[in-house]
């Protein structure tokens, strides 16, 4: 398959936050990168965690509030796009009444939830 309908895939919790796989081996057979929507409640803030050898992109969809890197805050709101590096320890913080919505990009592949989450940041 090389096409997927994000309506047609189901929700996946992870604390803080649930996702939907847009692209990865699984689903359109992408070989070096994985893609997502993220969707982070009103309110409230994800734990911080590390992808020891991923990369990640965010592009905001909706919403807004603050990514968080390495314990410095950036700003953001549709059409803003964060870059993780590997190894950085990175969290979203909702500020607002509205659900935020992210498209995700990672490279490599990683299995989403495996890693080591960081209460406090």
């Amino acid at each position: 398959m090389l096409s997927i309908n994000e309506n047609d895939i189901d929700f996946v919790n992870l604390k803080g936050r649930k996702y939907k796989l847009l692209a990865d081996k699984s689903t359109i057979g992408c070989k070096n990168i994985l893609t997502l929507v993220s969707f982070f409640p009103s309110n409230s803030q994800a734990p911080g965690h590390i992808h020891e050898k991923e990369e990640e992109v965010i592009y905001v969809l909706d919403g807004f509030g603050e990514a968080i890197i390495d314990g410095v805050s950036h700003e953001i709101k549709p059409g803003s796009v964060v870059y993780f590096p590997a190894g950085s320890l990175h969290s979203i913080d909702n500020k607002s009444d509205k659900e935020i919505k992210l498209y995700c990009v990672f490279s490599p592949q990683t299995k989403i939830g495996d890693y080591k989450d960081y209460e406090n940041m």
